[in-house]
């Protein structure tokens, strides 16, 4: 009689804890018995419209319940388990129905606890967490990770644009460089190259370094994106790099412009006359040779500024 007395209270007490437990996680515990059709459940939801103690044999019962989009998915899924189809457990989340008619997300895990001489489950205990805000916060991921993506597509878009422009800019230049060449009286003009190219070096090589940043944060988004590894955190580091390297390219390509203007208008070679300003022509060209010798050369430059020619 002791013992017997022993043993009912460490049920007693191992109830209790399980309670606690549950209380603490907030699942439902559902114990549910296949030949007599009634299920228990401990720690239930508050207004929702699961059935209680008597629910039959079936996932047919739970068919008003269930979302229909879930339905079928998740009564193929128990069927499999209960039938024995090599299937450790039943795990499914699905959307259930509350008494305000709003479907809550949960996840419901259950196993097969006592089968009859045929293998055939007679009973099956399982647990139930809501996970509407999980579910929530997913949703909102995903759709952060789509506006991502065409954010990043439109920059691409933008950045191959920019790589076009500047691959023609730079084209021109060098057939500009390649005319210079070849007519005699202008000759003189080579140190004038050198200079060209020495000052485009600059924001050209920020360019390409800007490119090769923009590229390796696109494949290291598209990575995190595809193994669900993006956290909101390193996409606002991530849309911070973009900005910055766009502002980068968009400053050193409208620097090279200016640059090939100034190049192009000095070196213009066409046969015909036009009123130009002196010292407006010579300003420029001083200022593209300055920059080679400022350590050997101190230039000033006085010219007025209403001196006008009529020439080639």
């Amino acid at each position: 009689h002791q013992a017997q007395k022993t043993v009912l209270a460490a049920i007693k007490e191992g109830k209790k804890r399980l309670k606690l437990a549950l209380w603490g996680s907030g699942d439902e515990l559902w114990d549910w018995d296949l030949i007599t059709g009634t299920i228990s459940r401990e720690n239930t939801f508050n207004n929702t419209t699961l059935p209680r103690d008597h629910i039959g044999n079936s996932m047919n019962a739970m068919q008003n319940v269930i979302h229909p989009d879930d339905f079928e998915r998740v009564k193929s899924l128990f069927e499999q388990h209960v039938n024995n189809e090599k299937t450790d457990f039943f795990e499914a989340s699905y959307r259930i129905k509350n008494t305000f008619g709003e479907w809550l997300w949960v996840l419901d895990r259950g196993k097969v606890v006592e089968r009859d001489n045929t293998g055939q489950a007679t009973r099956i205990s399982g647990t139930l967490r809501d996970i509407t805000t999980l579910k929530q916060q997913e949703l909102a991921l995903i759709e952060l990770n789509s506006e991502l993506e065409q954010r990043v597509e439109e920059r691409t878009k933008d950045l191959q644009q920019t790589n076009s422009e500047l691959s023609v800019t730079l084209t021109a230049l060098t057939e500009t460089q390649t005319k210079l060449v070849e007519v005699e009286k202008m000759a003189s003009l080579g140190s004038l190259i050198t200079g060209i190219a020495h000052e485009m070096n600059t924001p050209i090589g920020t360019c390409v370094t800007a490119s090769s940043v923009l590229q390796e944060i696109i494949e290291d988004i598209e990575t995190r994106v595809n193994t669900n590894q993006l956290s909101k955190e390193r996409l606002q580091n991530a849309l911070g790099q973009l900005k910055n390297s766009e502002t980068l390219i968009t400053k050193n390509i409208h620097k090279s412009a200016n640059l090939i203007l100034q190049f192009k208008q000095i070196a213009n070679t066409n046969p015909t006359t036009s009123i130009f300003s002196l010292s407006n022509l010579l300003s420029k060209k001083l200022q593209l040779f300055q920059n080679q010798h400022v350590s050997q050369v101190h230039v000033r430059f006085e010219c007025q500024s209403e001196t006008t020619i009529n020439s080639f």
